[in-house]
């Protein structure tokens, strides 16, 4: 037996629209005019708004606190060492006393010959000298270990000066100088020397 529903088919009722106009005057021309409804949700540019500040304040207080950091001098075992770059300029060294000997030519037994002796300081008083000649004599003109009143000024120092000796007997004989400088520290004589030896090549009559 065929049953079917009696019923027909099933109608779905839509859901019900409601559209509001806004009221116009009397004698207005009467068109459809939507109603704008407020939005529910905050403005976007308020929102941004709040989050800029947020962030800003967030910074300031970062600030303080480094700047706190750095005011009580940081970490209390840290150093700072600098060093100097290398195009940076050092202070120049004073050149220590020296001196040279220009050679003997010529040298005759029993005839006086005559020693040459240069000499150079950074900074000093010219102390005198000493020379052994070679045949158990020698000579000296160092001045005493006094620093007289008032001290004299230490300065560059450059000079010459000549020594003379005979020796009796043809030969070669080892020559020694020595010459010696000073600067004056609290009165005292503070003393520099320099030394070198050459070789005197002495002839017969």
């Amino acid at each position: 037996m065929d049953i079917r529903d009696a019923r027909g088919p099933k109608l779905e009722q839509a859901p019900e629209v409601v559209v509001s106009y806004a009221p116009t005057a009397p004698g207005a021309d009467h068109q459809d005019r939507p109603v704008l409804l407020p939005d529910t949700d905050p403005p976007r540019a308020a929102r941004l708004s709040r989050g800029m500040l947020a962030a800003l304040a967030a910074l300031v207080v970062l600030a303080l606190v480094v700047a706190g950091w750095l005011l009580l001098g940081g970490d209390d075992d840290s150093q700072v060492s600098t060093t100097p770059g290398a195009g940076a300029q050092q202070p120049a060294a004073i050149a220590p006393l020296s001196l040279t000997v220009d050679p003997v030519v010529g040298a005759v037994a029993g005839t006086p010959a005559t020693l040459v002796v240069h000499y150079a300081d950074g900074t000093g008083v010219f102390g005198g000298s000493t020379e052994e000649w070679g045949d158990e004599v020698g000579t000296s003109s160092l001045a005493e270990d006094i620093c007289p009143s008032p001290s004299p000024a230490a300065a560059p120092l450059k000079g010459t000066y000549q020594a003379t000796h005979t020796w009796a007997a043809p030969g070669s004989y080892p020559v020694k100088v020595a010459v010696s400088s000073y600067i004056c520290v609290d009165g005292a004589p503070v003393l520099e020397q320099a030394t070198t030896t050459v070789t005197v090549e002495v002839a017969a009559k």
